[in-house]
């Protein structure tokens, strides 16, 4: 079953309250103090490291985050418990009648790569998703 969180996403391409668009202070607000974090460079966005998460930031602003679920840590917050079915989430798509397209230069495989809405993707490896951002 897909969880609310993963729901919230497809839906409206937030993750635990994060958001492309909010700011860093209201990002550190919701969800704590990165494991990690790389700075800022001249062409390469600031990155947060939370385990599976990555939020990637450009003066002080979030332009993105994927959670890689391939990344699991211990105690890692972000991880979706339970494996989830590429057959799942397409029926859920269809049913609620969102469109997506199949990135086809991903196409590698036993891996799928989905686009949905404003660039919200979900990517699976052997019919399982394994990576998830906007």
């Amino acid at each position: 079953m897909i969880n609310n969180e993963l729901v919230t996403f497809i839906e409206k391409g937030e993750y635990h309250k994060i958001k492309v668009g909010m700011k860093k202070n209201d990002l550190l607000k919701e969800i704590s103090k990165p494991l990690i974090t790389e700075p800022q460079k001249k062409s390469y966005p600031e990155i947060l490291f939370y385990g599976s998460l990555q939020v990637r930031l450009r003066e002080s602003i979030v332009t993105g985050f994927t959670v890689d679920l391939t990344q699991a840590r211990y105690n890692d917050s972000f991880l979706i418990d339970e494996k989830i079915s590429q057959k799942e989430i397409l029926s859920f798509l269809r049913h609620k009648n969102i469109q997506f397209v199949e990135n086809t230069s991903f196409s590698i495989e036993g891996n799928l790569l989905l686009i949905i809405k404003d660039h919200h993707n979900l990517g699976f490896s052997n019919g399982v998703l394994t990576v998830f951002g906007v």
